[in-house]
């Protein structure tokens, strides 16, 4: 009985599956044989051209076109897609296009309307065809590292079925339309941006946009934050709705330095709402003038105290949470000029515990910050601390010092001051 499954399996397999390996730059020509081919794979090799010629294999329900174009931006000869591709392939539903130097789709794409995966990552787009918001099945869009896209179609809010929306690393991409924000399957959406300005189209998204995205989860890159009309829209955003959120960047624009960042970063409201927040990394507060204690849950310190030093963050928990960032483990800040004081509470207080899983800590490019929160280490199982262009914090806190600095500090293993 075995064996009879095992040969039937078989079977099936060589009736329906099919791995074809493309050379030279001969063109793919499948014979009658592959008229019942359903999972269809073609490796190209180096030196051939993009298949076209797949006529025979009309009832393909996957089709990847392999090939092994790592850098495809410094190919000069772009391939492309034949339009008789899309016509004849009206029943797939995944198709995989990366790493294939392709310049362009052709406007047919949006036949294939029974598509729900489609990665076209690693390719050298300028600019997608307006009828791939037709592919209202669609559920997995990948565009990750295509350098050079621009701009995506504007109707994208038509994809109502959309779940996965991956486009990270696309550093031409400064703009999404404003659909974006309706697309309420969405849980991956690797990269939200922000513009202001008056050449901008108001047909963009803004960081009210984010609203209605409350099934996102994983990494969520926020560009562009730190203007004064963000504020008003940091709130309406329900950033803290966002519950399966475990990689937040929080990236302000450095032309918005006379925005009013603090009241972005406390409207913001990371804390309370991101129970499953593992990696933050907030960068780009340049003017920054306090950060508000609402940021963390908070209203006043442990001594009803509000803080009002207007370059300084404090760390302190109402008598309702003792816990702030429980699952936190990797805390990142970045170029803020301006931050010169990071107070905590005192570590003697056994109810109040903040980011008690933190294990790495990088500070870079805080010029005027003096001191590190001697508490937070005592409190913290930190494994890894790195500080770039610190100078305040390289000077105070040197080996051959041998001070309470020092030692504060000595116990981590992996230890980088430069």
């Amino acid at each position: 009985m075995h064996d009879m499954v095992h040969d039937f399996a078989q079977y099936l397999t060589k009736r329906e599956c099919s791995v074809v390996e493309v050379d030279g730059e001969l063109a793919v020509n499948l014979g009658s044989s592959y008229k019942t081919i359903r999972h269809l794979t073609l490796v190209r090799a180096e030196d051939a051209g993009f298949p076209t010629s797949i006529a025979n294999a009309q009832k393909l329900h996957s089709f990847w076109v392999q090939s092994f174009f790592d850098t495809p931006s410094l190919v000069s000869e772009l391939d492309r897609i034949e339009p008789d591709l899309c016509n004849r392939l009206a029943c797939l539903k995944a198709l995989d296009l990366s790493r294939n130097r392709l310049g362009k789709l052709p406007e047919e794409v949006g036949k294939l309307i029974r598509l729900k995966f489609l990665n076209l990552s690693h390719n050298p787009f300028w600019e997608l065809p307006s009828t791939l918001c037709d592919l209202y099945n669609l559920q997995t869009l990948n565009l990750s590292a295509c350098d050079k896209l621009g701009k995506l179609p504007q109707e994208m809010g038509k994809l109502v079925n959309l779940r996965h929306l991956e486009i990270d690393c696309t550093d031409s991409l400064k703009t999404l339309p404003k659909g974006i924000g309706n697309l309420s399957s969405l849980q991956t959406l690797s990269k939200f941006v922000i513009v202001r300005g008056s050449d901008v189209e108001t047909a963009t998204c803004g960081l009210e946009d984010l609203k209605n995205l409350k099934n996102l989860r994983g990494c969520l890159k926020i560009e562009g934050l730190g203007y004064e009309t963000n504020a008003a829209e940091a709130q309406i955003a329900e950033l803290s709705e966002k519950k399966h959120i475990s990689d937040l960047h929080l990236d302000f624009d450095p032309k918005a330095r006379t925005g009013n960042q603090d009241e972005v970063i406390e409207a913001l409201q990371v804390h309370p709402g991101l129970p499953s927040l593992a990696t933050l990394h907030i960068d780009g507060l340049h003017n920054l003038k306090s950060l508000g204690l609402e940021f963390l849950g908070i209203t006043k310190n442990v001594n009803d105290q509000i803080t009002t030093d207007s370059k300084d963050i404090s760390l302190a928990l109402p008598s309702a949470q003792n816990i702030a960032f429980p699952k936190l483990k990797k805390l990142k800040i970045s170029n803020m000029g301006s931050w010169e004081e990071w107070n905590m509470i005192k570590a003697a207080d056994e109810n109040i515990k903040i980011m008690p899983r933190l294990h790495f800590l990088k500070l870079y490019n805080c010029s005027n910050l003096k001191a590190l929160p001697h508490p937070l280490f005592k409190a913290a199982p930190i494994r890894k601390l790195r500080i770039q262009n610190c100078p305040l914090i390289q000077q105070k806190y040197k080996k051959e010092n041998g001070d309470q600095y020092w030692i504060s500090i000595s116990h981590i293993p992996k230890l980088q001051i430069s």
